[in-house]
């Protein structure tokens, strides 16, 4: 049986990490430290490369590490972990490799102590809770940047060990079967504890645009939407015309941009209060 004292000094534990990189909100900030756990000093280049990101993102993600204290500069686009920045991810080390106090080494594993089972448990969850309790692998792996034998390593893992995730068979409209993965009720009862994952799963607007958009992250909706809008201004410029229809397409257009861009703050906003 799981000791409650136990889950409390683990979620304690993430809540501290929490107050210095916000889990839920900045993943690539947090996936550059834990890449620099391992590495002295390195270039954003490598970074993005380490981590599967666009160097833009990777580059604004160091300087607001920066800012918080855990990164430095050491020359020209070279970057290390600041003393502060080696006392946490050295506090991460020790709690990913210790045996916390009462429990056994399999009740230690439950509760994801393990920096990365709590990186893909806390992705691979929000992804289920916008998507009806079912986790969609492609899509998350393709966001993610990982293969879909990786999400599904992982959830085998959530699954068998810790409870989390259960395999079900499901029907298509077309009468195939298939077997998929769900959120189990244990799952979403730790997951209830994880700093932020309570808004994002009450955050409406937020699964709103991940439906629409067919996404599994909010960045990920947010990239969506711009690049449609943004390929779509030309086709209106170049065929435009006097037309009712042009007319009543360019408004609609228009209007939906607003619509998206006012939904995408909101949704953002309503994620950090």
């Amino acid at each position: 049986m799981q000791s409650s004292d136990g889950l409390d000094r683990v979620l304690n534990f993430w809540r501290s990490v929490d107050e210095k990189i916000d889990l839920s909100k900045s993943e690539v900030q947090w996936k550059i430290v834990l890449a620099m756990m391992s590495k002295s000093q390195c270039t954003t280049a490598e970074l993005a490369k380490e981590i599967r990101e666009n160097k833009k993102a990777t580059i604004d993600a160091v300087r607001k590490l920066i800012k918080k204290g855990l990164v430095v500069k050491v020359k020209f686009d070279v970057y290390a972990l600041s003393e502060a920045g080696k006392q946490l991810t050295e506090e991460i080390r020790k709690f990913g490799s210790s045996v916390l106090p009462t429990l056994t080494v399999e009740d230690t594993e439950e509760y994801l102590n393990n920096p990365t089972h709590f990186y893909y448990f806390s992705e691979i969850l929000k992804a289920s809770i916008v998507n009806g309790g079912e986790v969609p692998v492609s899509r998350l792996a393709l966001e993610l940047g990982v293969s879909r034998n990786t999400v599904r390593t992982y959830l085998e893992l959530f699954s068998t060990k810790y409870k989390f995730f259960k395999k079900v068979t499901k029907r298509t409209l077309t009468g195939k079967v298939r077997q998929t993965y769900v959120v189990s009720d244990a799952g979403l009862k730790y997951g209830n504890r994880i700093p932020g994952m309570f808004k994002t799963k009450n955050n409406l607007l937020m699964k709103f645009m991940l439906r629409i958009t067919a996404s599994t992250r909010f960045e990920t909706s947010v990239l969506k939407l711009m690049a449609f809008f943004t390929a779509t201004a030309p086709l209106l410029i170049f065929f435009r015309g006097d037309a009712l229809v042009h007319k009543v397409e360019a408004i609609a257009w228009l209007y939906s941009m607003i619509f998206f861009s006012l939904l995408s703050v909101s949704a953002y906003f309503i994620s950090r209060t």
